[in-house]
């Protein structure tokens, strides 16, 4: 693609190439006479704190936003005698920009950027976007307004591939909120690593979501690494696409659940993830000076009782040793093998299940979506003695589990005497009975909902490792029904 170093459309090449001159004249100009161009605003700067990002904001010495220069919003303020052709720059002027506007609407032209339904004045603002972009890169890259046809190549390739390619390959970012690690790499099976991110991609996902209302800015900054997700791709779309932004595909969000979940259920800490990027290889929709070119979502995917670290009072930033991050590798890996197979839905949704506990605000909530997701592996469908038959076979499943603190009789007990409860209450709108088992010393709702929560997870890496009791019957005939002293012990 890229690789190959040379245009894919030779006449846009040249028109834009052209253009390009005639941009960096007219800035020469204006510099050449003292007139103003606007700096980039909220220009982010990154030190480092415990190997995890700290960003500022608006730094005193901000590159040029050489767009400015082209911009139509200065046209409102050049009134009378300052309303001078030096101070504008007007494309329709230029043959080459008729030109290039005529050949991007041709029938030799990909359909998919501009549909014979696309307004008109949208092609005369994409054309001059197109442009600007390339200029303001150019100079920010080359370090120069003088006009070099091998300098410009390689920002024009990626603009360009991003109009023409009808598949825009990606890599899927996801930072990881508010923990770190000591690798820098760590690669899984299927394409999929945790990798340290770099600082290029870190100023880029900065400055993109700065200002955000969706999600909490300073906890979206508290990322070293993220899951990455190779060799996927973006269906290119029309032009307009690049503003209504890009979503992920519903494989993929399968993906980073199963990742979020084994993390979670093996380091037992809080995390998630506020921002999903997508990287682009080879190409680039647009570029904001030298920063790296991101397309991506901002999505509220983390507990809402999550706050950032704050290392001023002493706080430290969570920390993932080697042992987890390897259990992780082979606990995903085990997950996205399981689920692939028959049955393998069921695990997915109690996947699903488990992380939506962490993402409740009312606790009775969590309590509904834990439960759901131990009928949805331990249950086959039978209405009778639905505890009973749960609490038998999540205590044979803790068996397979050595991570797993409490004995089969534990666990049993626990559902038996602890969770169900608590949901019986709640499904039942039982206030009073919520209020008593709050007020008893041990046995509260916190209690059953944290220990549903983690015997849910514990379900999950069991049925993972050993995915053959993805058909819940198993676990009777290869368990339940097999002596042992972990069984004798549920009869007491």
């Amino acid at each position: 693609m890229q690789s190959e170093r040379h245009p894919i459309d030779p006449l846009m090449f040249q028109l834009s190439c052209a253009l390009v001159r005639e941009g960096l004249a007219f800035i020469e100009r204006l510099q050449e006479k003292n007139y103003s161009i606007e700096p980039y605003k909220n220009w982010p700067g990154i030190t480092w704190s415990e190997g995890m990002p700290e960003f500022t904001f608006g730094t005193s010495e901000p590159p040029t936003d050489y767009k400015d220069a082209f911009s139509s919003l200065r046209t409102l303020f050049l009134i009378g005698a300052e309303r001078r052709q030096d101070r504008l720059f007007e494309f329709e002027k230029f043959k080459e920009f008729r030109d290039l506007r005529a050949h991007l609407r041709s029938n030799e032209f990909p359909k998919h950027v501009f549909p014979p339904e696309f307004p008109e004045g949208l092609v005369d603002s994409a054309v001059k976007t197109f442009i600007e972009t390339a200029l303001d890169r150019f100079i920010h890259l080359a370090k120069t307004i003088s006009f070099d046809e091998d300098r410009f190549l390689p920002v024009y390739l990626p603009l360009e591939a991003g109009f023409l390619w009808a598949d825009l390959p990606i890599e899927i970012h996801v930072p990881i909120l508010r923990l770190t690690t000591a690798p820098d790499v760590v690669d899984f099976e299927g394409g999929i690593a945790v990798t340290r991110m770099s600082e290029e991609i870190q100023l880029a996902r900065a400055y993109r979501d700065h200002n955000t209302h969706d999600v909490n800015e300073y906890l979206l900054h508290q990322a070293s690494h993220a899951l990455v997700l190779k060799d996927h791709s973006l269906p290119n779309g029309d032009y307009r696409q690049r503003y209504w932004g890009y979503t992920l595909s519903a494989e993929s969000v399968e993906i980073v659940d199963a990742f979020f979940a084994c993390l979670r259920v093996v380091t037992g800490l809080e995390t998630g993830y506020a921002q999903i990027l997508f990287v682009p290889l080879g190409w680039a929709h647009d570029y904001q000076g030298d920063l790296a070119s991101l397309q991506g979502l901002t999505v509220c995917k983390y507990p809402p009782s999550v706050n950032p670290v704050s290392t001023f009072y002493g706080e430290e930033i969570p920390w993932v040793p080697d042992d987890q991050v390897n259990a992780v590798r082979e606990l995903l890996n085990h997950v996205l093998a399981a689920t692939n197979r028959d049955g393998g839905k069921r695990l997915k949704l109690a996947i699903k299940r488990l992380n939506s506990c962490y993402m409740r605000e009312d606790p009775d909530d969590a309590i509904l979506d834990a439960t759901i997701g131990l009928e949805l592996l331990t249950s086959d469908g039978d209405s009778q003695e639905v505890t009973h038959k749960l609490a038998l076979r999540l205590a044979a499943l803790s068996t397979l589990v050595p991570e797993c603190e409490a004995t089969p009789a534990e666990v049993f007990r626990d559902v038996k005497k602890r969770i169900y409860p608590y949901r019986s209450a709640v499904v039942h709108g039982d206030d009073r009975r919520i209020s008593k088992l709050a007020r008893a010393s041990d046995d509260g709702p916190k209690t059953a909902l944290r220990l549903a929560i983690q015997y849910l997870g514990m379900a999950v890496r069991a049925i993972a490792q050993h995915p053959d009791f993805l058909t819940p019957s198993l676990i009777d005939e290869r368990l339940l029904l097999k002596p042992s002293a972990s069984q004798a012990a549920l009869s007491d």
